[in-house]
This record gives structure tokens, C-alpha cells and sequence, in this order.
């Protein structure tokens, strides 16, 4: 009888914890974030610079958190990323194969639908160059 007893409070505990919500904090998987009562917005990463991409970090906080591209993946010169997430002002960084920033931008407000140009261009006669990107948005579907 406490065998019995033992086994199906052992089988309670296992329905308590499968049916506990499960909170996660870092980058979603797919680089897309599912926001309960979120207004949904698609982000496009289009890199226009000699650069590979090889970590895309975005965050509405203070910590940049892990990376949105998936362990492989990379965004290389002349192709474009797209990524789903919830509306708002977000950080955006982009780190090369190194680890090392190669854009950088705070607060850029992401609604309906935006595209990220990023290109490089030469200053003082090619010596230096310096990252800029531009915004572009798009009609959302």
C-alpha cells in the first residue's frame, strides 16, 4: 500500500513539473521571440559590406544576451537575414567570426516590418573605414 501511495505521488510530481511554464531568457531559437500580447515585427538583417556577419545579438535590456543566428549559420556579404520578433525599441549588435563589434546601434524602434542595410565606406582616401547602416521600412503583409 505505501508502494502505491509512493507511486502516485512520484506520478503527480512528474504532471507538475511537465505542465510548469518554462521562462527563457536569452536569444530565441530561430531568431524568432514569441511575446504573449506582443505586436509581432520582422527585422532584416541585408549586409551590403565586405564583412561576414557571424552573430547577430539583439536585446531590449541592458545585457546583449547570446546569439540570434542559429550554431552554423552566418549572414555573408550580399545576402539577407530576416528575423521575427515583437515590436519595441531594440539594441542591435553584429560581431564578425572573431567576436569583435562591427556595428553597433542603441535604441532602434522596430515596427511592422524594417530592413538593415549594412555596408562599410572608405573615409580619407580609403584608410579608414567606418560601418554605417541604414533603415529601411517596408510595407508590412
Amino acid at each position: 500500500m505505501a508502494s502505491r501511495f509512493a507511486s502516485g505521488l512520484l506520478v503527480l510530481a512528474f504532471a507538475a513539473l511537465a505542465s510548469a511554464c518554462v521562462v527563457r531568457t536569452g536569444p530565441p531559437v530561430g531568431g524568432t521571440v514569441v511575446a504573449g500580447g506582443g505586436v509581432p515585427a520582422t527585422f532584416s538583417v541585408l549586409n551590403q559590406s565586405p564583412y561576414t556577419i557571424c552573430f547577430v545579438q539583439m536585446s531590449q535590456g541592458g545585457d546583449w544576451g547570446g546569439d540570434w543566428l542559429g550554431s552554423s549559420e552566418t549572414v555573408p556579404p550580399g545576402n539577407q537575414r530576416d528575423f521575427s520578433l515583437t515590436a519595441g525599441t531594440w539594441n542591435i549588435q553584429f560581431l564578425d567570426c572573431n567576436r569583435q563589434p562591427i556595428f553597433r546601434r542603441y535604441n532602434v524602434p522596430i515596427q511592422g516590418a524594417i530592413t538593415l542595410t549594412f555596408r562599410v565606406y572608405e573615409v580619407a582616401q580609403g584608410i579608414t573605414p567606418t560601418q554605417y547602416a541604414t533603415l529601411d521600412r517596408r510595407r508590412s503583409l
